[in-house]
């Protein structure tokens, strides 16, 4: 008797499901293995952005600060005063910005996150509204252009 064509689909369906959840799951494991050293890497490269920024002649008074192990903050204490809180949370890097004008008002926290992905060689990238940030220059940008547009 002849094999049966739907049964012959339905395994290879199951097959192809297989190695997708397979592959899934090995590049969640990769990404949680690799998210220390990328949110580190991002945390030195926002560091020397600030260094930057003081180098050609901006504020001073914006510091930069790292609790270990999975936290930075960028803050100028002084009105106009600004808070970036940045930290990592498995495979998020979680940010909320806040904003005190000079008479001392707060507007509403700015919040968001990255995700942090892989690919199955252990290529890390961060995804945030289904763009992909490759470099932590370009996650650095866009955190730290929150602050700087509004110091």
């Amino acid at each position: 008797m002849p094999m049966s064509q739907w049964v012959a689909d339905y395994m290879a369906s199951r097959s192809r499901e297989r190695i997708e959840r397979d592959y899934d799951g090995r590049c969640a494991q990769l990404a949680q293995a690799g998210a220390p050293r990328f949110f580190r890497i991002l945390a030195d490269q926002v560091k020397c952005d600030v260094a930057d920024f003081h180098e050609l002649g901006g504020d001073r008074r914006l510091t930069y600060s790292f609790v270990p192990s999975n936290t930075f903050v960028v803050r100028r204490p002084q009105y106009p005063a600004v808070r970036l809180t940045v930290k990592l949370n498995h495979v998020f890097i979680e940010y909320e910005f806040v904003y005190r004008n000079a008479f001392g008002s707060a507007e509403t926290p700015s919040e968001g996150h990255f995700r942090i992905e892989s690919d199955l060689h252990g290529r890390l990238q961060a995804m945030q509204d289904e763009v992909p940030f490759v470099e932590p220059s370009e996650i650095s940008q866009n955190l730290l252009k929150l602050v700087f547009d509004r110091i």
